[in-house]
């Protein structure tokens, strides 16, 4: 675990392919996964509280997303957004990633998260234009994080 920050001390993950539950560690061992088929399990004093899925964008510059990241209903709203966040990043990292995209589908929570609380908490996010002129409506913006500078 690349991070060591305070708030992280009593979480822990695992990354897992979703039907088999074999252990991903790499890039490589996603891909032959499938590329869709990776999750991510996250843990507060060893509960499981949230997951969150990949998804790639680009085998060959590195490129993966983040997929339908959720935490569990009774564990909302008290704080554990940013670690999933934070065990999904370090994960990206541990697999060899260089890009961690949003979702093309971001709801109103997510958006925020990215466009807010990602940057509060330290990270450096980009906004990309999904369409060729902008508008003030577009819901196909999307965010990224370069792995590289972390």
């Amino acid at each position: 675990m690349r991070y060591s920050e305070p708030d992280m001390a009593n979480y822990t993950w695992i990354c897992a392919e979703r039907d088999t539950h074999e252990p991903i560690n790499t890039l490589a061992e996603m891909r032959r996964a499938g590329g869709y088929e990776t999750s991510l399990g996250l843990f507060f004093n060893g509960v499981a509280i949230g997951t969150g899925s990949y998804s790639h964008v680009n085998w060959r510059k590195k490129w993966i997303a983040t997929e339908s990241v959720s935490l569990n209903k009774k564990y909302r709203r008290k704080g554990h957004g940013i670690p999933l966040y934070r065990a999904l990043i370090a994960q990206a990292i541990l697999m060899g990633a260089t890009r961690l995209y949003s979702s093309d589908a971001l709801n109103k929570f997510s958006r925020r998260m990215w466009r807010e609380k990602l940057p509060k908490a330290g990270f450096n996010v980009q906004s990309e234009s999904m369409c060729e002129k902008p508008c003030r409506h577009c819901r196909h913006g999307r965010y990224y994080i370069d792995l590289t500078s972390l």
